[in-house]
């Protein structure tokens, strides 16, 4: 049983299937890159195994807590990262981690001015967010996510609009993240260079359906490729991908 556990999970709205039986498992200390094109499910399946939304039939179960009958015990055990993530924009950085904390209640915290240093946002911490750049703010919603130390992080298009800086030093947060902190990752994404960089094992979904699954360098053998890309490219072809 993986730390990220999903069984036959199918969410629809009407006679429109969103996701569609997906199983699979993410196992504990690795990052997994659940890959796909624009719409294919991705972000619907994250709002399923944090609770926002509840699946149509299936399970999942984060951490060892099941998604639906123990959200409360998931949330506590998770970080998240949602694409967009909402700040008050007239909070500084570090009246805005204090307002996360404060919603999460009681637990084991990273100290603020901790948090802030793993993000390099130290000399921006009594700077309002609304001044922020996207890199800042993205590092910022991972300060969030990190502080009450989860067991999973589940990240939701965390690089997305980033410059190549910027996204370079995400990479190395999340490495960090995973190698000192034994962080699991769920990386939803539809960036190629992130999986290729940062990912152990990816998930590719098409329209709601797993159609690849397997540690990265088997799955290059398997489609003979080189790459992400070319793994990617041989499964949802690029007139149809809407990939960056």
């Amino acid at each position: 049983m993986g730390v990220v556990d999903i069984h036959g999970l199918t969410k629809r709205y009407g006679d429109l299937t969103v996701v569609d039986d997906l199983t699979l498992s993410v196992d504990v200390g690795s990052i997994f890159g659940f890959l796909g094109p624009n719409g294919a499910g991705k972000t619907t399946t994250i709002k399923m195994l944090i609770g926002l939304t509840h699946p149509t039939s299936g399970t999942a179960a984060v951490a060892g807590h099941d998604v639906v009958n123990e959200s409360v015990e998931v949330r506590r055990s998770t970080g998240v990262l949602p694409d967009p993530i909402g700040f008050y924009d007239n909070l500084t950085a570090r009246q805005t981690l204090r307002f996360f904390r404060e919603l999460r209640g009681d637990g084991d915290f990273f100290s603020i001015d901790q948090t802030l240093d793993m993000m390099g946002l130290v000399e921006a911490s009594d700077k309002k967010v609304g001044t922020f750049s996207r890199g800042m703010k993205q590092r910022l919603g991972l300060a969030q996510a990190i502080m009450h130390k989860p067991k999973v992080l589940l990240l939701d298009e965390p690089t997305g609009g980033l410059d190549p800086t910027g996204m370079s030093v995400f990479h190395q947060l999340l490495r960090q993240f995973n190698e000192e902190m034994g962080v699991t990752i769920f990386l939803s994404t539809h960036i190629l260079s992130t999986v290729e960089e940062v990912c152990d094992s990816v998930g590719i979904i098409k329209k709601g359906k797993l159609v690849v699954n397997g540690a990265l360098p088997e799955l290059k053998k398997q489609f003979m490729a080189t790459s992400i890309e070319q793994v990617f490219l041989a499964v949802c072809p690029p007139e149809k991908s809407g990939v960056t």
